[in-house]
């Protein structure tokens, strides 16, 4: 698993996976690591997109309130029913907790 340095300092997100569940929705799961000195919550925008980048589908995930130095999980479903979906997180921010 790749880990990105988000904007925000000192705050990293992993890449999420993607699957088929048998509800026909496709999981983007991934990890929040809150490296600052202070407590902060998340905002994440995930597209679920085709092999040519169309987007069939957005979600944004709201993390609650992650303590410095810990970790949080974070999971979404999108996409109901579209074939060949891949996630692509396009915005993570901090928010106040």
């Amino acid at each position: 698993m790749t880990t990105l340095r988000a904007k925000r300092p000192l705050t990293t997100i992993a890449t999420p996976s993607v699957q088929s569940p048998t509800t026909g929705l496709w999981m983007a799961t991934g990890t929040v690591k809150n490296s600052s000195s202070s407590a902060r919550g998340y905002s994440i925008v995930i597209d679920f997109v085709n092999s040519v980048a169309t987007v069939h589908d957005t979600r944004i995930v709201t993390v609650p309130t992650v303590q410095p130095a810990k970790t949080a999980n974070w999971t979404v479903g999108g996409a109901k029913g579209i074939a060949g979906v891949s996630c692509v997180i396009r915005l993570v921010q901090t928010v106040a907790p």
